[in-house]
């Protein structure tokens, strides 16, 4: 029985079409019973019996002539009015499904298109060059400037060296030199100072109280002889 279901499903007018001044919808199928065994090589009797029970389970409705059988194959002319149903009931949320979709679409494209000028930017922008002012110590031009203004040329050499030592003995190294300064080599900078300045432990005399300090010199008495 599939077999022969199978075989009416294939040769069934996929649409409606004129045959002989008849109009032969969608789904059907002019035949006779002797094409049918033909074709699929079953006797009459075989086909007989699925033909009935195709109509049945009402798969199948068959119109028989003196001349030929017209077969209306149900499964198709269902297809058919579920398609168009479908169809008529999904256009309008699939326009605005497509529509809601776009929108978020087009945003993103702008935002992505945003990034890609942002990082060309970045990458087009010169790389900051850091000089090596000291051994080891490596400053950008702008931070040099800084520091100089801020704690002159002199101090600023000596932070430079004291930078350079500490980081060749202890084999330091900073994301930052600059930051590192800041950091405590100034810090370092001031104690130095502190420690490097001696009071001068001379009290200043004024000149009267020198002349007060002479010893008084003594009378001699001159004899003549």
């Amino acid at each position: 029985m599939v077999v022969i279901f199978i075989y009416i499903l294939m040769k069934a007018n996929p649409k409606n079409k004129n045959w002989q001044g008849l109009i032969i919808e969608r789904g059907q199928l002019v035949t006779s019973l002797d094409s049918i065994c033909h074709d699929t090589r079953f006797t009459k009797q075989v086909v007989r019996t699925c033909l009935k029970r195709l109509k049945s389970t009402q798969e199948i409705t068959i119109k028989t002539t003196h001349r030929y059988s017209v077969i209306n194959n149900t499964y198709q002319t269902y297809s058919k009015e579920t398609n168009t149903v479908n169809n008529t009931d999904n256009n309008t949320p699939l326009t605005h499904e497509q529509h809601t979709t776009n929108t978020p679409l087009t945003l993103t494209n702008n935002v992505n298109k945003s990034n890609k000028v942002n990082k060309e930017n970045k990458k087009q922008a010169p790389p900051s060059i850091k000089k090596e002012v000291f051994d080891n110590v490596f400053l950008e031009q702008k931070e040099i400037d800084s520091l100089i203004v801020k704690y002159g040329e002199t101090d600023t050499q000596k932070m430079f060296e004291k930078l350079s030592n500490y980081k060749t003995q202890e084999g330091k190294q900073y994301k930052s030199d600059y930051g590192a300064i800041n950091n405590w080599v100034v810090k370092w900078l001031a104690k130095e100072k502190q420690t490097t300045q001696t009071p001068n432990l001379t009290p200043k005399t004024d000149t009267k109280e020198q002349a007060n300090n002479q010893p008084t010199p003594k009378n001699y008495n001159v004899y003549s002889f």
